[in-house]
């Protein structure tokens, strides 16, 4: 069977069904009069309340419309924000005192730092021209110890080697295989 005409009996016997109920409810009690956009009305009985259900759905269709578009029009802007970057994963070894104190300043408030010092870093990272464009460097900084800076240029880098940083682009990762030390100062860092 033709599906529009299946919509056409669908609009057309549907309506039927509130006009009977307010028929059955309101014999002749609900009138309607007055101006509407230059067309006077002069309705009555299950007609006008039919007409007024009518009217008042259409102003939440309108509204519920707009809501709909702007609902759209964000979900855009999310899917370009997550193609504009991705997410990448930073793990490694800390060897310092009281780890968990410890904060990343690349990080995202998706750091976390283990009582074993291992830790995990989630960051956002802009991509361009389908390349990641990772973070040249990093700062960790431990309040009870110290802090220290990585550098992560990967022509440059010394730190590659003395930390055995490895980039895995397939599965967006950054490990470090030796475990980084932070000095201990002795007195506590704000």
């Amino acid at each position: 069977m033709n599906t529009q005409l299946i919509y056409l009996i669908v609009i057309t016997i549907l309506p039927l069904v509130p006009s009977y109920i307010l028929y059955k409810t309101l014999p002749s009690k609900t009138s309607v009069a007055g101006p509407f956009k230059g067309l006077t009305l002069n309705l009555s009985g299950a007609f006008a309340a039919y007409f007024l259900l009518f009217i008042s759905l259409m102003g939440f269709t309108y509204a519920n419309n707009s809501l709909l578009s702007e609902n759209s029009a964000l979900k855009e802007r999310i899917i370009s924000f997550e193609k504009a970057s991705e997410v990448w994963t930073m793990e490694g070894q800390l060897e310092t005192n009281s780890v968990e104190q410890t904060k990343f300043f690349i990080d995202d408030g998706e750091a976390k730092v283990f009582s074993t010092g291992r830790f995990k870093v989630l960051m956002r990272v802009p991509v361009q021209d389908s390349k990641p464009q990772l973070p040249e460097a990093i700062c960790i900084f431990n309040r009870n110890s110290s802090y220290k800076v990585i550098d992560l240029n990967r022509l440059s880098s010394s730190d590659l080697k003395t930390y055995g940083i490895v980039f895995s682009d397939q599965d967006k990762l950054i490990r470090f295989s030796q475990p980084i030390k932070l000095p201990t100062t002795g007195k506590m860092l704000y």
